[in-house]
């Protein structure tokens, strides 16, 4: 029997910790008259002229310094390939629906998958094919958030990319949005990898996957 959940129960829920980004700040410690270490002329480091680090490095960072991460992240950003998005439009049948009237949790990673095969075969290429050559693609990991829930006889649209990440997983970046108000349904990030005789193999030896590398 197939238990009905509230998909608003749900959701993911993600905390990401941000460290900040402090290098440019070191100069405002040196730099404040009202700070003990300038005023205490016994303070060891105004005193020693022989002190290990520079005086530069005390007051100052300089821009090179200080835009080296962002750059080096700007430069792996522009570094992902991504080949161009997929677009399908479905309707709400009324058997996906639950007790509650609204479209069961599980049914969504049905709308997901079949996106995702679509997008796919007109990409040439193909489950059934790659299977006889001993080849299988498998979802290793699904992230998912449901923002809000669809109805029966709702219309909606499922827009997906696929990017690569490392030498051995692709990754689905899938969005569903209800139609015409376009509002968030849900949103979802699809690892998948290649096996060949059981064994993993690297995405881009796979036929169609070549424009990822």
């Amino acid at each position: 029997m197939e238990e009905s959940v509230n998909p608003h129960l749900l959701s993911s829920l993600v905390i990401t910790t941000k460290t900040p980004f402090l290098r440019g700040k070191q100069s405002s410690i040196i730099q404040s008259s009202n700070h003990p270490i300038i005023q205490s002329s016994n303070h060891p480091i105004i005193q020693s002229s022989n002190h290990p680090f520079p005086k530069r490095q005390l007051g100052q960072v300089s821009a090179n310094q200080s835009n080296q991460p962002i750059n080096q992240s700007i430069q792996s950003i522009n570094q992902i390939k991504m080949i161009p998005k997929h677009q399908i439009e479905l309707t709400v049948r009324d058997y996906e629906c639950d007790l509650q009237g609204i479209v069961n949790n599980a049914v969504y990673l049905n709308y997901l998958e079949h996106a995702r095969h679509t997008y796919l075969l007109e990409r040439n290429i193909d489950f059934a094919k790659l299977h006889t050559e001993g080849i299988d693609l498998v979802v290793h990991r699904i992230e998912i958030d449901y923002k809000q829930s669809l109805t029966s006889g709702d219309r909606f649209q499922i827009t997906s990319s696929m990017r690569k990440e490392g030498p051995l997983r692709v990754i689905f970046d899938q969005e569903i949005v209800r139609l015409p108000d376009m509002k968030p349904v849900v949103k979802a990030k699809v690892t998948g990898v290649g096996v060949r005789n059981g064994r993993p193999m690297r995405v881009t030896d796979i036929a169609g996957f070549q424009e990822l590398d």
